[in-house]
């Protein structure tokens, strides 16, 4: 019986241009630290970082992984620039909300799906900081609170693609794989959930089709296909 829906945030709950969302996260980036830091190098590390968690292999959170690179390219310690972070995401990260558009029928859709009785879950790749995953839940019309869960660099230990990552999704939830279904618009990063037996179903609105795979080997549809399904169990 399936009583647990996962949904990606980026390009899903929060529909977006990704191209445009990098661009104006440097952007913001540059604002807060632009006069601080070596730009270029700044932007280096963090990609670095960002590639160092991608292909975390779980001996530690992505979190530290993504700091611990940090401080031995720029031999700054966290201790000293994180309350710096923290406030970058709670002001010129707002800039990126410029390449997003929420849409209040997704909203509405989650609202109901949870008075239905179904949990449901922001299983967002967790490469961000719970303050920036926070912002960007409240960019697409929710409250936080509005989810069982949702996934942050700070507790978790891989990422997608990565089947790892959606092994603690469920152990964070004490739920089966049968009981799931992950709705995402990345054809590569979301529907690995489903070498573990979770149903996937592809979002193709901002559609990510990294291998350019034929979408009728995949469960799929447009945000407005999906939020006519209101019982997964029929």
């Amino acid at each position: 019986m399936i009583d647990t829906i996962l949904f990606d945030l980026d390009g899903t709950l929060l529909p977006m241009d990704q191209e445009e969302f990098i661009k104006l996260y440097f952007k913001g980036l540059y604002l807060k630290f632009g006069q601080t830091y070596d730009f270029e190098i700044l932007q280096k590390v963090i990609w670095e970082g960002t590639e160092k968690m991608m292909t975390n292999d779980g001996r530690d959170t992505n979190e530290n992984v993504f700091w611990d690179n940090f401080e031995s390219r720029l031999g700054i310690r966290k201790t000293d620039v994180e309350k710096d972070f923290t406030d970058f995401y709670n002001n010129e990260f707002s800039i990126a909300k410029g390449a997003t558009k929420a849409r209040p029928e997704i909203t509405a859709y989650v609202h109901t799906l949870k008075q239905k009785g179904y949990t449901v879950v922001a299983a967002t790749n967790p490469l961000f900081p719970k303050v920036a995953t926070m912002n960007r839940l409240r960019w697409a019309g929710f409250d936080p609170e509005d989810f069982a869960l949702f996934t942050t660099y700070e507790h978790y230990h891989y990422c997608k693609p990565n089947p790892a990552y959606y092994t603690e999704v469920l152990a964070s939830l004490g739920k089966q794989p049968q009981n799931c279904i992950m709705a995402g618009n990345d054809n590569l990063e979301d529907m690995a959930a489903q070498q573990l037996g979770i149903k996937g179903y592809l979002i193709t609105d901002c559609l990510i089709n990294r291998a350019n795979a034929p979408l009728a080997s995949f469960w799929h549809g447009t945000w407005d296909e999906m939020v006519q399904i209101t019982d997964f169990n029929r």
